[in-house]
Protein backbone atom coordinates (compact mmCIF):
# COMPACT_ATOMS: atom_id res chain seq x y z
CA UNK A 1 0.00 0.00 0.00
CA UNK A 2 1.45 3.25 -0.98
CA UNK A 3 2.16 6.03 2.01
CA UNK A 4 -0.76 8.34 0.42
CA UNK A 5 -3.33 5.35 0.86
CA UNK A 6 -2.22 4.31 4.07
CA UNK A 7 -2.55 7.82 5.65
CA UNK A 8 -5.98 8.73 4.15
CA UNK A 9 -8.93 9.87 6.36
CA UNK A 10 -10.09 6.26 5.85
CA UNK A 11 -6.95 4.29 7.00
CA UNK A 12 -8.36 3.94 10.51
CA UNK A 13 -11.71 2.43 9.10
CA UNK A 14 -9.54 0.39 6.95
CA UNK A 15 -7.50 -0.96 9.91
CA UNK A 16 -10.55 -2.03 11.52
CA UNK A 17 -11.62 -4.17 8.13
CA UNK A 18 -8.60 -5.60 7.89
CA UNK A 19 -8.60 -7.34 11.36
CA UNK A 20 -11.84 -7.67 11.06
CA UNK A 21 -11.22 -9.72 7.82
CA UNK A 22 -8.17 -11.88 9.61
CA UNK A 23 -10.94 -13.34 11.43
CA UNK A 24 -13.82 -13.72 9.64
CA UNK A 25 -14.05 -13.54 5.50
CA UNK A 26 -17.57 -14.00 5.16
CA UNK A 27 -18.25 -10.30 5.83
CA UNK A 28 -17.09 -9.73 2.23
CA UNK A 29 -20.90 -11.31 1.42
CA UNK A 30 -22.44 -11.00 4.69
CA UNK A 31 -23.93 -7.04 5.37
CA UNK A 32 -25.41 -8.13 8.56
CA UNK A 33 -22.20 -10.19 9.65
CA UNK A 34 -20.20 -7.39 8.77
CA UNK A 35 -22.62 -4.56 10.79
CA UNK A 36 -22.30 -7.05 13.88
CA UNK A 37 -18.60 -7.25 13.85
CA UNK A 38 -17.87 -3.41 13.16
CA UNK A 39 -20.21 -2.37 16.63
CA UNK A 40 -18.18 -4.52 18.65
CA UNK A 41 -14.81 -2.73 17.36
CA UNK A 42 -16.85 0.89 16.35
CA UNK A 43 -19.85 1.34 18.19
CA UNK A 44 -19.46 5.40 17.99
CA UNK A 45 -19.41 5.39 14.24
CA UNK A 46 -22.93 4.03 13.16
CA UNK A 47 -22.30 6.84 10.25
CA UNK A 48 -19.15 5.38 8.83
CA UNK A 49 -20.48 1.42 9.94
CA UNK A 50 -23.62 2.36 7.16
CA UNK A 51 -21.48 2.94 4.41
CA UNK A 52 -19.00 0.06 4.58
CA UNK A 53 -22.36 -2.01 4.96
CA UNK A 54 -23.77 -0.14 2.15
CA UNK A 55 -20.67 -1.32 -0.03
CA UNK A 56 -20.98 -5.00 1.15
CA UNK A 57 -25.11 -4.97 0.02
CA UNK A 58 -23.11 -3.45 -3.65
CA UNK A 59 -20.79 -6.92 -4.12
CA UNK A 60 -18.17 -3.98 -4.05
CA UNK A 61 -15.74 -5.62 -1.68
CA UNK A 62 -16.02 -9.00 -3.27
CA UNK A 63 -15.01 -7.45 -6.29
CA UNK A 64 -12.41 -5.99 -5.50
CA UNK A 65 -11.01 -8.32 -3.46
CA UNK A 66 -11.17 -11.06 -6.71
CA UNK A 67 -9.88 -8.27 -8.83
CA UNK A 68 -6.00 -9.25 -10.11
CA UNK A 69 -5.81 -5.28 -9.57
CA UNK A 70 -7.74 -1.79 -8.59
CA UNK A 71 -7.25 1.18 -10.55
CA UNK A 72 -7.87 4.80 -9.81
CA UNK A 73 -10.11 3.85 -12.92
CA UNK A 74 -12.21 1.63 -10.61
CA UNK A 75 -12.02 3.26 -7.64
CA UNK A 76 -14.67 5.97 -9.58
CA UNK A 77 -16.17 3.04 -11.13
CA UNK A 78 -17.79 1.49 -8.33
CA UNK A 79 -17.74 4.40 -6.13
CA UNK A 80 -19.63 5.87 -8.10
CA UNK A 81 -22.03 2.19 -8.40
CA UNK A 82 -22.03 2.80 -4.34
CA UNK A 83 -23.22 6.30 -4.47
CA UNK A 84 -25.92 5.73 -7.55
CA UNK A 85 -27.39 2.29 -5.62
CA UNK A 86 -27.42 3.65 -2.37
CA UNK A 87 -27.89 7.35 -1.97
CA UNK A 88 -24.58 8.58 -0.95
CA UNK A 89 -22.48 11.52 -1.92
CA UNK A 90 -19.42 10.85 -4.13
CA UNK A 91 -17.26 11.56 -1.41
CA UNK A 92 -18.61 9.45 1.05
CA UNK A 93 -18.71 6.91 -1.64
CA UNK A 94 -15.78 6.90 -2.71
CA UNK A 95 -14.55 6.74 1.30
CA UNK A 96 -16.36 3.56 1.98
CA UNK A 97 -14.44 2.10 -1.73
CA UNK A 98 -11.03 3.29 -0.20
CA UNK A 99 -11.65 2.04 3.41
CA UNK A 100 -12.21 -1.56 1.96
CA UNK A 101 -9.81 -1.59 -0.25
CA UNK A 102 -7.39 -0.80 2.30
CA UNK A 103 -9.46 -3.00 4.56
CA UNK A 104 -7.93 -5.74 2.18
CA UNK A 105 -4.41 -4.32 1.99
CA UNK A 106 -4.89 -3.53 -1.37
CA UNK A 107 -3.78 0.09 -2.77
CA UNK A 108 -4.99 1.40 -6.55
CA UNK A 109 -2.33 0.18 -9.42
CA UNK A 110 -1.76 2.57 -12.18
CA UNK A 111 -1.83 1.49 -15.54
CA UNK A 112 -3.72 -1.54 -14.84
CA UNK A 113 -7.45 -1.89 -16.87
CA UNK A 114 -10.44 -2.46 -15.11
CA UNK A 115 -12.81 -4.74 -15.05
CA UNK A 116 -9.55 -7.19 -15.11
CA UNK A 117 -9.18 -8.75 -18.34
CA UNK A 118 -10.90 -12.36 -17.87
CA UNK A 119 -9.95 -14.81 -21.33
CA UNK A 120 -12.65 -16.58 -22.80
CA UNK A 121 -13.15 -20.28 -22.10
CA UNK A 122 -12.00 -21.79 -25.05
CA UNK A 123 -14.91 -23.42 -27.31
CA UNK A 124 -14.07 -26.85 -28.13
CA UNK A 125 -16.17 -27.76 -31.67
CA UNK A 126 -17.57 -31.60 -30.81
CA UNK A 127 -17.24 -33.96 -33.52
CA UNK A 128 -19.59 -34.49 -36.66
CA UNK A 129 -21.01 -37.47 -36.78
CA UNK A 130 -21.03 -39.21 -40.28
Amino acid sequence: MSDADAGGPWSGAGEVLRAVLERDRGVLDDAELLRNHLLDRMPESRGDINLLVAAVREGIPARMASASAVTEASIAELAGRLATEQGLTPGRAEWAVRAWLAGLGQAPVTGATWPPHVPSPRRITPPVLA
